[in-house]
């Protein structure tokens, strides 16, 4: 099973990276160095906020089951369409920005596509957890 999970899980990986990277540049843009750091550190809080709370609505269904096939909370989070159109749109705002000048904008998708990808990501790994809190047993 790790020959199908972990490649794209490293897609992931990598797209949390570029939404990483695509906010730096964002926040470079926005001016004094001050405004920077506290838009990055703002920014960051929010991702991670917005990331645990996507995985929780992405489990919340499946807390009432009894048993769960041991890779399903990892195939329904990583093979799932919507993050990846949350992400493409992100990048497409921040691209498409440039023409529209609205600073803020940009930072905002940015924020919103890195918490999706990195909810994407943190969620196969907290699967564990939540089956052994929920009581779920794992078939194979």
């Amino acid at each position: 099973m790790g020959l199908i999970i972990a490649p794209i899980w490293l897609f992931w990986l990598g797209t949390t990276g570029f939404m990483l990277y695509l906010g730096w540049g964002e926040v470079k843009q926005l001016g004094s160095w001050q405004t920077s750091l506290l838009t990055a550190l703002l920014m960051l809080v929010a991702s991670l906020v917005l990331a645990m709370l996507y995985v929780r609505y992405q489990l919340q269904p499946l807390a009432s089951k009894t048993e769960l096939w041991a890779f399903e909370i990892a195939m329904r989070l990583l093979f799932n369409w919507v993050p990846l159109v949350i992400v493409l749109g992100a990048w497409a705002i921040r691209y498409f920005n440039q023409f529209w000048q609205f600073p803020y904008l940009s930072v905002v998708a940015v924020t919103i596509g890195f918490a999706i990808a990195a909810g994407t990501l943190i969620g196969p790994m907290l699967s564990e957890r939540f089956m052994d809190q929920h009581e779920i047993r794992r078939t194979y």
